[in-house]
């Protein structure tokens, strides 16, 4: 199963995405991950990080999980190292980042996936 502990739920994910994350992890849960204000201090962050991983372990303690995680990068680094002391893989999604600039000066982005990356 693959956790997808993100701001960018499943339900907006390209058919690209979905496909490669089936095809590799079978079921998909998505699990939002918070907003992380920038004036917390580590401490914070990582007693956050703390109570995240450990509701995710509680409710998945009987399946084989990996995590798809990507947000605020402090937050990220706590719980990723959390879920690699458990031997629980943990990826990101790569993609191609293509931008178009309109004629008023603003940008359009588009990001095309491409794969899903371990990160350790």
């Amino acid at each position: 199963m693959l956790i997808n502990l993100s701001n960018h739920p499943l339900s907006i994910w390209s058919n690209k995405q979905k496909n490669a994350a089936v095809a590799l992890y079978g079921e998909i849960v998505d699990y939002p991950f918070p907003h992380v204000s920038p004036d917390k201090d580590i401490g914070e962050i990582k007693e956050l990080a703390q109570s995240i991983f450990e509701e995710i372990i509680n409710l998945n303690e009987d399946k084989e999980i990996t995590i798809h995680i990507m947000g605020e990068f402090s937050l990220v680094y706590q719980l990723v190292s959390l879920f690699q002391l458990k031997k629980i893989p943990c990826v990101l999604s790569t993609s191609h980042r293509i931008v178009e600039e309109q004629i008023d000066g603003s940008k359009k982005v588009f990001f095309d996936f491409v794969k899903f990356r371990s990160y350790y």
